[in-house]
């Protein structure tokens, strides 16, 4: 019978995956086609990063499609060790915790050190604490991925982010 439930909870959780990804790709579809009709000026940045996020939420929902069909039926995707028995529930819930407080963190690393400054000290703390590489790598990682991102939105779309706190501070200070 346990057996059975662990079946079916898998199946439900593959199903709610790919109603989830199919939902996001709809509303991001709907609201890219909404933007066709503003001014060129006030739908350059929406459709920017409409489209890029579209394209990675086309290939998540592919993805789970994909992973779905190449299970067999009976096929249990959430099998726990026999010894992880009842662990699962605060598993999840300490990753949910965790991912919380990370973007409770980038929030707060964003109004004080404007969107630049939490990007990078973010992505080299990131890099650091779950990918296996060195000090320096993980330096030129978060500094190549903000050096794009100004590229990108200060360069080339002439987009603002925002400079936080410590920024206007300063420029308080100086100026």
């Amino acid at each position: 019978m346990e057996r059975e439930t662990g079946t079916v909870r898998a199946m439900w959780k593959e199903t709610a995956n790919i109603i989830f990804n199919a939902v996001v790709v709809l509303v991001l579809a709907a609201a890219l086609y909404a933007s066709f009709g503003w001014p060129r000026e006030t739908a350059l940045f929406p459709q920017t990063v409409g489209t890029l996020i579209l394209v990675l939420a086309c290939i998540s929902l592919g993805r789970e499609i994909y992973a779905a069909r190449k299970r067999s039926p009976g096929e249990r995707t959430d099998t726990p060790a026999p010894d992880e028995e009842g662990t699962e529930d605060l598993d999840f819930f300490v990753k949910s915790v965790a991912m919380f407080a990370w973007l409770l963190g980038f929030g707060a690393g964003i109004w004080v050190l404007g969107f630049y400054g939490a990007a990078f000290f973010f992505l080299l703390l990131y890099i650091r604490l779950r990918a296996e590489i060195t000090v320096l790598g993980s330096l030129m990682w978060a500094a190549g991925t903000v050096a794009t991102i100004v590229l990108l939105f200060d360069v080339l779309l002439g987009v603002d982010l925002y400079r936080g706190l410590a920024w206007t501070l300063v420029m308080d200070l100086v100026g």
